[in-house]
């Protein structure tokens, strides 16, 4: 079966998890002629860093990290889009409306990540193209959703759609597993929040959680990977008298993989996520990790995972107490968490989405 994936995530993104996802499935389609599937990319240039680490012998070059994505996107549309071709199917990795107009007879796929920007509305940050899901489902053969709790949402959203819909997680990628050494000068002891924190991320509600623990004797420092601190944020740390236990950090993939393997415990406080891929990263890390009991994130961490009320933070407080002031626990939900995660690998997600095509090219 030939099988093109439009390149939509890898102009988009210079890491990322949707562009780690094609990245991952391409790289295992490539190596293991036994699925069936020949792969056809229509990219030569790119700035994803995935590409030049997964799929090296498709010698797609690399541009500097300060070309803008629009520059990109202009160039392959002049350029690399004359690598498009026909093909038994189409697996598209985001909505931009404009890449609908290639592969006309051919079979389509769509990955939907998550029902955020249409579940809830007052959020802002997402472009058109997020906003466009609907024209690629109403228009695709197969919708593959990353977790059950989405396909629910879409469903929820969208009534009926005519298209074959499929459940199929998402992976851990490569690297993450305890025993990696610490990165130097980090304390022995950390918290570990991974990723963006503004609205249903529920960041807001940490300050408040260490001052808690501070309260009744657990001081421990948090440790957040991503962008530098706003204005709020800083206020938010003084009001509550903890920002000499807070830092904010950004590492490559390498570091964070180190930052998981050595934190003590993985808190993500999100209120809602398509799939979860953080608290799936700290389990295969071999780390507990706290999470909110809401949207996909009972299906990711499975009785492994200890829960909080969303945006609680006097029920995340309790949580973190909990497992802070237990060893035995944390190393139960830390060797647990390493099994939880083998469910999770790239190759079930190979196997999984080629047995998926199958059920509408056969």
């Amino acid at each position: 079966m030939q099988v093109s994936y439009d390149p939509q995530t890898f102009l988009r993104q210079r890491n990322g998890g949707i562009s780690r996802l094609f990245a991952d499935l391409i790289s295992f389609y490539d190596q293991e002629p036994s699925f069936g599937i020949t792969v056809n990319l229509p990219l030569s240039i790119s700035n994803n860093t995935y590409l030049t680490k997964e799929l090296p012998h498709r010698s797609i070059k690399q541009t500097p990290t300060w070309v803008p994505r629009s520059v990109l996107y202009s160039m392959w549309w002049l350029l690399g889009n004359q690598f498009a071709q026909q093909t038994d199917l189409v697996h598209h990795t985001y909505y931009d409306k404009r890449f609908l107009s290639f592969y006309p007879r051919s079979l389509r796929v769509v990955t939907v990540y998550d029902m955020i920007p249409e579940k809830l509305v007052e959020t802002s940050g997402f472009t058109g193209s997020h906003l466009d899901k609907f024209e690629y489902v109403r228009r695709s053969d197969l919708v593959i959703c990353i977790s059950e709790s989405t396909r629910s949402d879409m469903f929820e959203i969208y009534g009926d759609i005519d298209a074959h819909s499929v459940v199929i997680p998402l992976a851990v990628g490569s690297g993450f597993k305890p025993g990696l050494p610490a990165i130097p000068g980090w304390p022995g002891e950390y918290l570990l929040y991974v990723g963006k924190r503004g609205g249903y991320k529920d960041f807001h509600i940490l300050p408040e959680v260490l001052a808690e623990l501070r309260a009744i004797g657990l001081e421990i420092p948090l440790v957040a990977v991503g962008q530098r601190f706003s204005r709020d944020e800083k206020s938010a740390l003084r009001t509550h008298k903890v920002e000499d236990l807070v830092t904010c950090v950004r590492l490559d993939d390498t570091a964070l993989k180190s930052a998981y393997a050595n934190a003590t415990a993985i808190v993500q406080t999100s209120s809602y996520e398509g799939f979860g891929l953080t608290p799936l990263e700290g389990m295969a890390s071999g780390k507990p990790v706290v999470i909110a009991k809401s949207s996909s994130m009972p299906e990711v961490g499975g009785d492994v995972a200890r829960y909080f009320r969303p945006g609680d933070s006097t029920s995340l407080a309790a949580t973190l107490a909990e497992v802070l002031s237990d060893d035995a626990q944390r190393d139960y939900l830390g060797s647990q968490g390493i099994l939880r995660a083998q469910e999770f690998t790239s190759q079930l997600l190979a196997e999984r989405t080629a047995a998926a095509y199958q059920t509408i090219a056969s």
